[in-house]
């Protein structure tokens, strides 16, 4: 279930009081649910793939972030478990001014992308 950021219910609270059936008190009661809007991460491309002579600081993904209401997310992105910057090998950088936008680069202080045929993960998070 979603909830908007701010949901307003009433309910209907009915006290019965004990030796009498017909003794009762209603009351309009407003409740308010809040909901903590939460990043939702996308990933351009999906499936990113570079050639193993890519040079050190060369782009290999986008990441986007927004609030699950559809906010700016105005957080940080940062390497998380359980694959983190895959040993030194990935950096984050801002993607120029768009807010919620970074590019995952071949980190330019790094070692450099792995030879061959092989496969590097990362796990990015927007805390």
């Amino acid at each position: 279930m979603k909830f908007s950021p701010l949901l307003a219910a009433a309910f209907l609270l009915a006290a019965v009081f004990c030796g009498s059936a017909d003794a009762s008190v209603s009351k309009n009661v407003d409740v308010i649910v809040t909901h903590t809007p939460q990043p939702v991460i996308s990933v351009v491309p999906a499936a990113p793939s570079i050639d193993d002579s890519a040079a050190k600081g060369a782009t290999v993904y986008t990441v986007g972030v927004i609030l699950d209401n559809g906010a700016p997310y105005l957080g940080s992105l940062v390497f998380g478990p359980p694959n983190g910057n895959a040993n030194g090998i990935f950096a984050i950088e801002p993607n120029g001014t768009t807010q919620g936008s970074w590019l995952v680069v071949i980190d330019p202080a790094g070692p450099g992308i792995n030879q061959g045929p092989v496969t590097d993960h990362t796990t990015v998070v927007a805390p």
